[in-house]
């Protein structure tokens, strides 16, 4: 559903009182289409405010701080170097447009984020001048193309009623939309209060259009109000919701709920939408998964049939290999067999032979026993297919399955996750969270976005590997077992592990000393930082790992961390070193050791396995089991 100019007019005033003097804390947004602009009232609230841009969805309103997408897209990090810690100073309509228009003061300057929620919709920056800072999209003007640094042009205003003459044969909505800068449900509103039929022909009314003109004119006084209430209707005929700011009489068997304000109402569509998303996104995924069960358990059926018929010939070929070679030597030279039937010769030397109810292809140029062992070796690749498809039969039953039948979904894999849950992440022995990268990428984010200059940053000396950093208050002090976790931390994930190097030395600065860049002149390579001043060393560090089930607000978790954070508090651990056995491997044998306390996801277990490796001691506390 698109909000209307009304709609806007209603959501305008209900902005404006909320947030005009609030401060912008940050923007988020979803795939260049939804928005969220985190805001500090002047009251110390912290409230988002909610734009979707959808092709078919366009509305705006503001709500509690919700979970935002782990990753911004483009737009809102590019509008976050303009917006971030500006204040609203008005929020307003243009004209009776569907345009709202936000105006900002950033960093001593003047400038204005203007909402379209028509067409396409389409978000822009404007300086004081009305340049455009920022566009979503391109504008198409009667003069061509607008795009960024060009000057951005307001539509012409428009009033709410302008009467004009009808069109031959137009049916009386028409012309009312025509008329009016109103949407579908104003219109069929107004009809119904002129007790006239939307569908008629214009043509036909003369007194009615009187009549018609001055409920419109009654319709548009009920919006020139400083406070609306909110509705929520259900349009039966067409199964749809819709909210509005004043009551609709056309659809009063329909209402739902009525709201205080017109932005619970909003509010509250946006909710049942999400919700609806959800239930359409879980039905498509279950035909999905349920699409490729089918076809993989066709495939399974399929090559387990051939595989038993090729290793039927097999052993039969083996069983009467004697009998084979003399009759096929009869049939080479005397044209003639006794048991064994030859019913096609078309693709010679291969013969298609009959055996005790059996039909099968035989290369008359090699032995009986070369025969059955090509037979027998379709038969494993068959059964390498076969157990292939198991395993992924197996996996779609555990990521899929437990959900369709409404059990619980594996824990550890789907519960709501806190934000150091995508990096490296533990306890210390003194409870503060140590967080590392896994990636040069998730190293930057850690060191510009989650370091503080007074937490502690870990290295490795000398060698690639993951940023580690020790996160604490300003005045805590971090203990010497803290110090080494964290150290041991850094050398296992560090390109140590894939080299087999036992032992390293580890490096540790304050937060503050880390650079991005280096002096003037010199060049660091891609996804290395500066460290300015001295630096304290943890020397001699061995190389190894544990991954646990641990405790974190009463749920359970599965971690990577040093031996010594693990001991005391973790339901199980397996030690690791580095060695040849493959990850996947490792992570099969390490999930099925914690299988007797929890169902955990093989992938969650290997990402924190650094590399190939060599399983040392297992560990579980009894008497716990799930």
């Amino acid at each position: 559903m698109e909000m209307s100019n009304l709609d806007i007019r209603g959501m305008v005033v209900e902005l404006k009182k909320v947030f005009v003097e609030g401060r912008i804390l940050n923007v988020y947004g979803l795939n260049n289409r939804r928005f969220w602009f985190t805001v500090k009232t002047k009251d110390k609230k912290k409230l988002d405010i909610v734009l979707v841009l959808d092709k078919n969805e366009k509305y705006i309103f503001y709500d509690e701080p919700t979970q935002k997408p782990p990753k911004p897209c483009q737009a809102a990090m590019s509008l976050r170097k303009y917006l971030k810690e500006s204040v609203v100073r008005d929020v307003s309509q243009h004209g009776l447009d569907r345009i709202i228009v936000f105006t900002l003061e950033s960093k001593g300057q003047t400038v204005k984020l203007v909402a379209e929620l028509f067409g396409k919709g389409n978000l822009l920056l404007l300086d004081k001048e009305h340049i455009i800072l920022f566009s979503l999209k391109k504008l198409k003007t009667r003069e061509g193309v607008t795009c960024k640094h060009s000057k951005y042009v307001y539509p012409p205003p428009k009033t709410l009623l302008k009467w004009r003459d009808p069109i031959k044969n137009e049916k009386l909505i028409s012309y009312l939309l025509r008329c009016l800068n109103i949407g579908p449900k104003e219109a069929e509103e107004i009809c119904f209060r002129s007790k006239l039929n939307p569908t008629e022909r214009v043509n036909g009314l003369n007194k009615e259009l009187d009549k018609l003109k001055m409920e419109a004119q009654k319709f548009a006084e009920k919006y020139s109000c400083s406070s609306y209430q909110g509705y929520l209707y259900l349009n039966e005929a067409i199964g749809t919701v819709f909210f509005s700011p004043i009551e609709l009489s056309n659809l009063k068997n329909g209402l739902e709920k009525r709201f205080s304000s017109f932005n619970d109402a909003v509010k509250e569509y946006y909710r049942r939408m999400k919700e609806a998303e959800e239930e359409k996104e879980k039905i498509e995924r279950k035909e999905r998964t349920e699409r490729i069960l089918k076809e993989l358990l066709k495939k399974k059926r399929e090559y387990e049939e051939k595989a038993c018929l090729l290793r039927a010939v097999g052993e039969k070929i083996f069983e009467k290999m004697h009998q084979i070679e003399l009759e096929i030597k009869d049939f080479l030279e005397k044209g003639r067999t006794k048991e064994l039937e030859v019913v096609s010769r078309e693709k010679f030397p291969v013969v298609k032979v009959k055996l005790d109810g059996l039909t099968f292809d035989y290369n008359v140029r090699n032995k009986a026993s070369e025969n059955a062992s090509q037979y027998l070796e379709k038969v494993k690749r068959l059964e390498g297919k076969v157990k292939r498809i198991e395993g992924h039969l197996e996996r779609f039953k555990k990521e899929f399955l437990l959900e369709e039948k409404g059990k619980e979904k594996v824990k550890g894999a789907d519960e709501k996750r806190k934000w150091f849950e995508d990096f490296i992440w533990f306890k210390s022995s003194d409870g503060l969270l140590v967080i590392g990268g896994r990636t040069q990428k998730q190293n930057k984010h850690i060191v510009s976005r989650k370091m503080d200059p007074w937490d502690l940053y870990f290295h490795v000396e000398g060698l690639p590997g993951s940023s580690v950093i020790i996160k604490k208050e300003k005045d805590a002090t971090i203990g010497e077992k803290t110090v080494l976790e964290a150290a041991a931390a850094a050398a296992a994930y560090s390109s140590a592990w894939k080299r087999k190097i036992s032992k390293v030395d580890v490096f540790y600065v304050k937060g503050e000393q880390v650079k991005k860049s280096g002096p003037t002149g010199q060049y660091l390579p891609k996804g290395a930082f500066y460290i300015e001043g001295g630096k304290h060393y943890v020397r001699n560090v061995e190389v190894s790992i544990c991954i646990g089930l641990v405790k974190e607000n009463g749920e359970d978790k599965v971690v990577g961390a040093p031996l010594s954070s693990l001991e005391g508090r973790a339901l199980a651990y397996v030690v690791l070193f580095p060695g040849n056995m493959e990850k996947r491997f490792a992570a099969k044998k390490i999930q099925k050791f914690f299988s007797s306390f929890l169902e955990t996801n093989i992938s969650e277990i290997e990402r924190l396995i650094p590399g190939d490796c060599y399983l040392g001691r297992f560990k579980r506390v009894e008497g716990r089991n799930k």
